[in-house]
Order: C-alpha cells, then structure tokens, then sequence
C-alpha cells in the first residue's frame, strides 16, 4: 500500500522520492536486506540515505562499519542513487538522540 502511495505521488508531483534508512545490527543491515531494498525501488526516481544507528539505551545497536559498506556498495552496484549520512558526535554519545537521552536519564535521576 505504501509503494502504491509513492508511485501515486510521484506520478502527481513529479518529485524525487527520498528514502530515509536507519541501519540496525542484524536486524536490516545485511547484504540480503539491501537486495531486498534494491527490489522494491527499482524503477522508482529516488535516492536512499543510509543513516548509522546511534545507539541509546534501548534494544537496536549500531551496524558495523564494514556491514554498512556492504550494504551501500551493494545499493551503488544496483546502480540506486545512495548517501552515506555523514555524522558527528557518535564516538562522545553526542549525535543525534544520544544526548537526548542523556538528559531524560539525568531528569530521571533527580527524582
């Protein structure tokens, strides 16, 4: 129902279709996911962006660096139009949700 939806709104606006795409260890990062990916959009004038799972404190973990490598140069060999999102502040838990996080944690400990 989805792909229906974006083929509809493609066909009305004429607009590129972005595909935001977080990558989760072992859940959707393998070779096979994006070959699974590279099937649903084929055809479609769009572009994915990868985006590396800043871990918190809950179930999902960060894909490994060579896993999300594969994954884009699998995308880049099926000749989909693909960014890696460039990210800072992983390393010091300081991206994206991370501090976030930090903070609930900390309001939680005042209490």
């Amino acid at each position: 129902e989805l792909m229906e939806s974006i083929k509809y709104y493609y066909s009305k606006t004429n607009r590129r279709i972005t595909f935001e795409y977080i990558l989760l260890k072992d859940i959707n990062d393998s070779v096979e996911d994006a070959k699974e990916l590279i099937k649903l959009i084929r055809g479609i004038n769009c572009y994915v962006n990868l985006i590396p799972m800043n871990s918190t404190v809950n179930e999902f973990s960060r894909s490994t660096e060579e896993k999300t490598n594969a994954f884009y140069q699998m995308l880049i060999k099926n000749k989909i139009n693909v960014t890696l999102r460039k990210e800072q502040g992983h390393d010091i838990d300081a991206a994206c949700g991370q501090l976030r996080i930090k903070r609930m944690q900390g309001e939680l400990c005042k209490d």
